[in-house]
């Protein structure tokens, strides 16, 4: 029973009112009676993992029951104060901590519809006096919760939106923010500007296709962006509105110069590494590649004064990549030491986000996705000083953007990765519905394959932990395979269920085939990522690592031998699947020095050998980003990922059953272009499992939400 006073009212009206399940009725009690009481700064993970969900031996992950669970609070109490809760005086939010948020309600209006997520005291004497005492205490508690031994910032709450809304980027004098929101309803995303004193917003240059990454020029006149438009590029428009400029095909990650004449972007899909780094003029014209001798160049930003230029790059396919600081107008790159001071630290890390002053910014992943700081010297080339942790919260926090001010916008983020299922008439390509949730665990569930007897296996992160698991649909069991701290790499069941194959790189690649349920293993050396069994369980397609560039690999279980099926020096190749009959294999191919096309072929398979190039058939024109090909029952359709029409929808292309030669053009079976479910933000497509079941298909699908905040520094 709750203490009865003026302080706890509010929450006895929303535990009364049984818009809750008891686990959240049972999360949201404890969070504020904790921090009523005084102990906000003890509302860790770890705590609410033992006290509310008796979880003992627990391990934080990015999605562990505790913090699925706040996110599925923090959407209840929303719906809660739009409907039973719509006149109640003070409202109960989540931030990105732990610690429950009061406002109240100004002229019937929730603070959420205010603009702000900081607490304003003019606002709250407004109030009662018992919901002053009350948000008093609140605030005290919310504040420490997002100290840090560094600095000490002023959280805003930049954006409500209850979409995604990311890619924010402060204009240079703090008084604008840019983002990417799909809050139009119309599914896409859309670069919207904000006035960060007013909240008043303007959507620019609106298109059916997304448009993300914006960036601002020193002035704050202009935007520039990356938009899958036309094919996808580099694009700018005026912060006051007109008519948009192309500036360079197939770029990403778009940064003005610090003189607003130049313009840094990349060119690939970073988590195939295989990228390049480019600089343009501000007008267009002419790109000029940057250390084109590196393998993998990406998330570029340029040093205060312009001369240079700090990027992930990893300057050979068998190197360990790092932070590189290169001459912006050419000349010999040096390593940063990024890498090695992350590892200190246990951070896994992307590429900078923004450099400013004797400062660069970044988020990293630890315990959960943050945002950190490091010291940078131009004269060393290297990092100084320790590295500083500058936000706590639960959610994703990343992507900061920072003002000459000191000011830091980023984005908080939430997403959940479960196996959804299209019905399809297979041998037709005809979606015959909207898709089906399939499973709905509290961890990421990527890599799904799913046998004829309706075994589906998948990788998860479950307890921090990468696992593998076996699910029976038809009787509802589970039984994890495998785990591992590191992540492991596409693991394919067996037509009949027997058996599972999945890859692991420790240190060099290997091939685990396990006997469902788990009481056998052999392990396969020189090998990599498998991709398809053959109908009779004893032959695999595999990504050979041994190639390079990449080839198709073959494992006959039979033997235990390996060799390498599919092979060009001029073109990287990657296996797909066997037909249904066994008698052909799908595989894709990429120019070495292209990152942005595809080419599906198939070619015959007899005796467990292929033709040479004269047999290949091209299905696709090799034109689009074509991948993750899967055959119809009758061998008739292929279906693959593409995106071809700026998004990564499902897509099949008939073929003749006897020739195997394309009939008309690819066609789209299914399109994902809405941003808060979509297969793109898996990044890897092999993520995303595309996979052939009885009467339809299946596959890996992202739910995601996310806002824009603001730090700012304390006087």
């Amino acid at each position: 029973m709750l203490r009865w006073n003026s302080s706890y009212r509010e929450l006895e009206r929303i535990l009364s009112s049984k818009a809750l399940s008891p686990a959240l009725a049972k999360l949201l009690q404890f969070i504020v009676v904790e921090t009523l009481d005084g102990r906000g700064e003890q509302l860790t993970e770890y705590v609410i993992a033992e006290r509310v969900f008796n979880q003992r031996d627990f391990t934080p992950s990015e999605k562990s029951v505790v913090r699925v669970e706040k996110r599925r609070l923090r959407e209840k109490l929303k719906e809660y104060y739009e409907g039973p809760g719509k006149s109640d005086p003070v409202v109960i939010s989540l931030g990105s901590t732990f610690v429950p948020i009061f406002g109240p309600r100004v002229n019937g209006v929730p603070p959420s519809a205010l603009g702000t997520g900081v607490f304003s005291w003019g606002r709250i004497t407004m109030a009662t006096g018992a919901t002053a005492v009350l948000l008093s205490a609140v605030a005290g508690a919310y504040f420490w919760m997002h100290r840090t031994p560094v600095d000490d910032f002023v959280f805003t709450q930049l954006t409500y939106d209850t979409g995604f809304t990311s890619d924010p980027a402060i204009s240079p004098d703090g008084k604008l923010v840019a983002y990417a929101s799909d809050r139009s309803g119309e599914g896409n995303l859309d670069i919207w500007v904000q006035n960060i004193a007013t909240g008043d917003r303007v959507r620019l240059a609106p298109s059916p296709a997304d448009d993300t990454e914006p960036s601002f020029s020193p002035d704050g006149s202009k935007v520039v962006f990356h938009s899958d438009r036309d094919g996808g590029g580099i694009y700018t428009v005026a912060v006051l509105g007109g008519a948009v400029r192309l500036i360079a095909v197939h770029g990403r990650g778009p940064r003005f110069s610090p003189d607003g004449q130049r313009i840094v972007y990349w060119v690939g899909e970073s988590y195939f590494v295989r990228t390049q780094l480019y600089v343009i003029a501000a007008a267009g014209g002419t790109p000029r590649q940057v250390q084109a001798g590196f393998y993998g160049a990406h998330d570029a930003v340029w040093s205060p004064d312009g001369k240079y230029l700090l990027f992930w790059g990893q300057k050979d396919e068998s190197s360990a990549p790092d932070w590189w600081l290169t001459p912006a107008d050419g000349g010999e790159a040096r390593p940063a030491g990024a890498f090695a001071e992350f590892a200190k630290q246990s951070l896994s890390a992307g590429g900078p986000s923004a450099w400013v002053g004797g400062h660069v910014f970044f988020s990293a992943r630890r315990d959960t996705t943050s945002l950190w700081k490091a010291g940078m010297s131009l004269r060393s080339g290297k990092l100084s000083g320790s590295l500083s942790r500058l936000t706590v919260g639960t959610d994703q926090e990343s992507e900061p953007s920072v003002a000459s001010n000191g000011n830091i916008v980023f984005s908080s983020v939430a997403s959940s990765t479960n196996v959804w299922r299209l019905p399809v008439e297979l041998n037709q390509g005809k979606a015959k519905g909207a898709v089906e949730r399939v499973t709905r665990d509290l961890s990421t569930q990527v890599f799904p394959s799913i046998s004829a007897n309706q075994r589906l296996a998948y990788a998860a992160d479950r307890s921090g932990k990468r696992e593998i698991w076996v699910k029976d649909l038809a009787e509802s069991r589970e039984n994890m395979l495998a785990v591992s701290q590191s992540e492991f790499d596409s693991p394919k069941i067996t037509r009949d269920g027997s058996k599972l194959a999945y890859a692991a790189e420790h240190p060099t690649w290997t091939i685990h085939v396990v006997a469902i349920p788990g009481a056998e293993e052999k392990v396969y050396k020189n090998a990599g990522p498998p991709r398809d069994f053959s109908a009779d369980g004893t032959k695999l397609l595999y990504e050979a690592k041994s190639c390079s560039p990449y080839c198709v690999g073959l494992l006959d279980l039979t033997t235990g031998k390996t060799k390498e099926l599919i092979r060009d020096p001029k073109l990287a190749l990657y296996p797909e699947s066997f037909s249904p009959d066994g008698e052909w294999v799908a595989f894709q191919a990429r120019p070495l020095r292209d990152d942005a096309t595809r080419t599906i072929y198939v070619t015959p398979f007899r005796d467990g050998s292929v033709g040479g190039e004269a047999t290949w058939i091209a299905v696709t024109d090799g034109k689009q980003m074509d991948r993750e090909v899967k055959w119809s029952p009758d061998g008739g359709l292929l279906y693959f990922l593409s995106e071809r029409d700026g998004f990564r929808c499902i897509w099949a292309q008939r073929l003749d059953r006897r020739t195997k030669h394309a009939i008309g053009e690819p066609f789209p079976v299914y399109h994902f272009h809405h941003s808060q479910q979509s297969l793109a933000s898996l990044g890897s497509p092999g993520k995303v499992g595309l996979s052939v079941t009885r009467d339809g298909l299946l596959f890996s699908l992202a739910e995601t939400t996310g806002n824009i905040w603001m730090a700012k520094a304390r006087k």
